[in-house]
């Protein structure tokens, strides 16, 4: 029960990485297959779009820090993380192969990231940098 509800936490919270771990190490020894989770997800992201990954962390870290929003690359690059492998799967379960890695793919990936690592933050920033309609 207990690493069931620190899964859901962690889902629902997009916690960071070392806080994930502070959970997962109060919830008992059973919660460690969640952490190997965690890094075999990590691990699935396709080599192509982990340059974009770090460009568009790296971009919504500057566009917080400038709005005086405290955010870190490394919460915001898990949170990115998150989104391309839950596409990733969608795209895998549907059958349908991905096009990430066309360059237009790239920079459509690009500003997705972007939004979805400023929205839970700042949900306005994106639309004031012209990144979301």
């Amino acid at each position: 029960m207990q690493k069931k509800n620190a899964q859901q936490t962690i889902h629902a919270y997009r916690i960071p990485a070392d806080v994930e771990a502070k959970l997962i190490d109060a919830a008992g020894p059973a919660a460690a297959a969640l952490r190997g989770k965690r890094q075999g997800a990590l691990r699935a992201i396709p080599a192509h779009i982990v340059p974009v990954l770090n460009r568009a962390a790296d971009t919504a870290t500057r566009l917080l820090n400038a709005e005086g929003v405290q955010a870190s690359r490394r919460d915001l690059r898990a949170a990115g993380a998150a989104v391309v492998v839950q596409q990733e799967a969608i795209l895998a379960a549907a059958g349908i192969e991905s096009q990430t890695r066309h360059q237009a793919s790239g920079e459509i990936l690009h500003k997705t990231l972007v939004v979805e690592m400023l929205t839970p933050l700042d949900p306005d920033l994106a639309h004031a940098y012209g990144f979301a309609e």
